[in-house]
């Protein structure tokens, strides 16, 4: 009865943002899938030294890419506009030969801003690098279709759209680069 009540709340997540529900994983939180996320990236970006990104993001994002300098990986920041958004201009400028991951969030959750993700996923998709958007502060409020955007990787917390606590969402496009963190359990 458990198992078919986590095979609906998976099939409503892909609905939600128009994905395959295999390409749905549950974690323990948002703090978790962007974790999950990057991690598994960077365990199969063999040869790339950078991960781009934006000093505005959360520190779920920020702290694991921090941990993987100890790694050799190099974390650049594109800069923001004047009122705080991300734009593709700012990351295409910081793209290089080296880029194993992008990561930018969709909305801001301190500032509101909204930055320019569809662009920034075309931009990633046309130059074959993996992009991922911690959705947290946009999944449920501002429709997200991951086909559509070209998103390859997506973070989301289940208390924010109405969901328990101590849940995270997790959206890997089928065939994405990535390799699970944590292993063993086959969950």
């Amino acid at each position: 009865k458990a198992k078919v009540e986590v095979e609906d709340a998976r099939e409503k997540v892909a609905q939600l943002i128009n994905a395959e529900p295999a390409e749905i994983i549950f974690t323990s939180g948002g703090t978790e899938s962007d974790n999950a996320v990057i991690k598994g990236v960077l365990a199969v970006s063999k040869g790339k030294s950078e991960i781009i990104t934006s000093e505005l993001e959360h520190h779920a994002v920020l702290h694991p890419i921090e941990m993987a300098k100890m790694q050799g990986f190099k974390p650049v920041f594109a800069e923001p506009i004047e009122c705080g958004t991300i734009t593709a201009k700012s990351v295409v400028d910081k793209i290089s030969d080296q880029t194993a991951l992008v990561s930018i969030m969709h909305v801001n959750n301190e500032i509101g801003c909204v930055n320019e993700i569809k662009e920034i996923a075309t931009l990633c998709r046309e130059k074959n690098i993996p992009f991922h958007s911690d959705t947290v502060q946009s999944l449920g409020k501002i429709p997200i279709d991951v086909k559509n955007i070209g998103l390859d990787f997506l973070s989301g917390s289940a208390h924010k759209i109405y969901g328990p606590k101590g849940i995270g969402i997790m959206y890997v496009r089928n065939g994405a680069k990535w390799i699970p963190w944590m292993t063993g359990g086959s969950q």
